[in-house]
């Protein structure tokens, strides 16, 4: 009997329970509805209700995939473990909480990937179709590591891309009024336009073009619409979407480089040699950082970038990505311009250099040829000359800064002066360049004693800070930006001279 009574008020509390859980997951669902029905509103102009739809449920299944590679690596047991805190976290939390929380997460969550990426259904096939074949196959890393030999083309993945050949045009919506908002974005469509073949053009009132990339501003607190773009070419125009708080010139160049047919780069397939991302276990939030695989994702044999406008920045609080190289942990998406490597990989991804012929200049330390004056090359940072031979000293400012160090056997003291308040009326950092020689096979040793100024607590060091680059000049090294980075695990730092 007492058996039975114990029972009894088991099966009790699993009834309560359950229904408890399920008026919240009425609620859920009606906030869900309301936003969907909003957005739906919002995009109306770009695709039907149904379209929605089908996306949201299509982005559902690739997180599901998501969720059983995560089982099948983890036997299960960290799945259940971490879906049961979820539950026990979710049932103790209040309405209010509850509605506060869902106001803000659901919603565009279930139509963007990885954040700000707005992807068609032709797309999500190819995504979904390569995901279960990885699942079915238990690809493993050592798997990719031998796939990874043959840079496996990028039209596996479902971009499409903009014909090179005619021009590009960008419209501005009449949402998108603001002339200062324009100007900024005219700037990182330039600089996108003058380092490769594209052309991306205003389209003016009256004008026609078959290709086009319509710039608008929507969205509001209820239907999450903020910074997002579509991938690729996309008949009938792909949109960008650049609401208030997107107004960045790093956000404009980074919405255009997903237009353009760039992923994000934390996505790249050999993400894990660079780049520790922190997984919750919570699949809505985890398969933002799904990375791509050998078949879908084509690096050109170009190094992983931290800094490229195309990563997105560690969040100092939550720690989300840290570097596996702790001396850089500092750079990650810290640039708030397009890298070298950005433009590099743009120039490849459209096959930029068949623009030029044969011969003609030959690049040093790293550069490419300039597809739009081919007898000039893009240089890396820190050079220059037709063809990147000369040494740069200082870039973005009048200030003569910048020279030729030579390393002796004898230690050397120098005291440089950096203007930190620069970057608050700039969009791009005044830069000083020391290059550091010393006779070939020898060592170089730099030491960073002090640091006095203003210090920035959060990271990345992206105002100001001293970089040391050596053994890839084409992408950033670590940087130091405030006195606590002082330590003999960080100083001194060696590079071996060519």
């Amino acid at each position: 009997m007492a058996a039975f009574l114990k029972l009894s008020s088991l099966l009790l509390f699993l009834t309560l329970l359950f229904l408890a859980n399920i008026c919240r997951g009425n609620k859920v669902k009606n906030i869900m509805d309301s936003k969907l029905d909003k957005i739906k509103q919002r995009l109306s102009g770009q695709m039907k209700g149904e379209e929605v739809d089908e996306i949201v449920a299509k982005l559902a299944k690739l997180r599901g995939i998501g969720k059983q590679k995560f089982a099948k690596k983890n036997g299960g047991g960290e799945l259940k473990k971490l879906s049961l805190t979820t539950l026990t976290a979710k049932t103790n939390v209040t309405d209010a909480a509850v509605e506060k929380s869902d106001d803000e997460n659901v919603g565009m969550k279930s139509v963007l990937f990885q954040g700000d990426m707005m992807l068609s259904s032709k797309q999500l096939n190819k995504l979904i179709a390569i995901a279960e074949k990885e699942n079915e196959e238990n690809v493993t890393d050592d798997t990719f590591a031998v796939r990874s030999k043959r840079q496996a083309m990028g039209d596996e993945s479902g971009v499409t891309l903009f014909n090179k050949k005619l021009p590009i045009y960008y419209k501005f919506d009449e949402t998108f009024s603001d002339e200062t908002k324009r100007d900024l974005f005219r700037r990182a469509a330039a600089d996108w336009t003058d380092h490769s073949c594209l052309n991306l053009v205003e389209l003016l009132e009256g004008q026609t073009g078959k290709q086009q990339i319509i710039v608008q501003s929507v969205g509001d607190h209820p239907s999450g619409l903020k910074c997002f773009s579509y991938w690729g070419y996309t008949p009938g125009g792909t949109l960008l979407n650049l609401y208030d708080g997107c107004e960045l010139y790093e956000t404009y160049a980074h919405e255009i480089g997903h237009a353009l047919g760039f992923y994000h780069t934390f996505a790249r397939w050999d993400r894990d040699d660079y780049v520790h991302v922190k997984l919750t276990g919570n699949e809505e939030d985890d398969y933002q950082f799904k990375m791509e695989t050998p078949e879908s994702n084509n690096n050109f044999g170009l190094p992983y970038d931290l800094e490229s406008i195309m990563h997105y920045p560690s969040d100092p609080v939550t720690g989300d990505m840290t570097a596996i190289d702790t001396r850089r942990k500092y750079i990650i998406g810290s640039e708030n311009l397009i890298t070298f490597t950005d433009y590099n990989m743009l120039n490849k991804l459209y096959k930029c250099e068949a623009s030029c012929s044969a011969g003609g200049e030959t690049c040093q330390n790293g550069g490419f040829r300039n597809p739009k004056s081919c007898d000039v090359c893009i240089c890396p940072r820190g050079f220059t000359g037709n063809d990147c031979s000369e040494e740069a000293t200082h870039e973005y400012t009048d200030i003569q800064c910048g020279g030729s160090l030579t390393a002796t056997s004898a230690s050397k003291t120098k005291l440089y002066t950096l203007n930190p308040n620069y970057a608050e009326k700039h969009i791009e950092a005044a830069t000083c360049n020391w290059h550091i020689h010393a006779p070939s096979c020898k060592q170089i040793k730099v030491q960073f004693t002090t640091f006095t100024g203003p210090t920035i607590n959060s990271f990345p060091c992206s105002d100001f800070g001293l970089e040391f680059r050596g053994e890839q000049i084409e992408i950033a090294g670590f940087r130091i930006c405030k006195s606590n980075q002082i330590s003999t695990s960080q100083s001194p730092k060696t590079f071996t001279a060519e």
